[in-house]
């Protein structure tokens, strides 16, 4: 290929874009990225360039769909959006930003610590 780094991007690209739409198949991505990987060290030896290509591409679709995994905060178990209890609700958040207060309301960005004297993370926006 002549310009492999366009098809990196494009493939990576590709992996971010179908991640809010695949979310539950996260296994079978990851096996498909182990697979193909392997696949691509083998042609790349008998150096087959199609066989190689297609195989490149799959494991960055897979790479960029696995990057937007980690990323997501939702996926931590500890998100505070994961929490079950929705009764006698006792939050302990810490204030990291004053927003620009609007006519009606002071605003900030506080990150979430404790829900009902458990862990968890997340960051919420507090109107007071």
């Amino acid at each position: 290929m002549k310009y492999p780094l366009i098809l990196i991007v494009l493939s990576m690209v590709l992996g971010i874009i179908s991640y809010p739409y695949n979310t539950d198949i996260v296994n079978i991505i990851c096996s498909i990225f182990f697979t193909f990987t392997g696949f691509s060290f083998y042609f790349y030896y008998k150096k087959d360039k199609i066989k190689f290509n297609f195989s490149l591409f799959l494991v960055f679709i897979c790479f960029g769909y696995c990057i937007s995994f980690l990323q997501d905060p939702l996926n931590n178990k500890n998100h505070y959006s994961n929490k079950k209890e929705l009764n006698n609700i006792g939050f302990l958040i810490q204030i990291e930003q004053e927003l620009k207060p609007s006519l009606k309301y002071n605003r900030f960005i506080a990150e979430v610590k404790e829900i009902n004297k458990k862990n968890c993370n997340g960051k919420i926006l507090f109107c007071v």
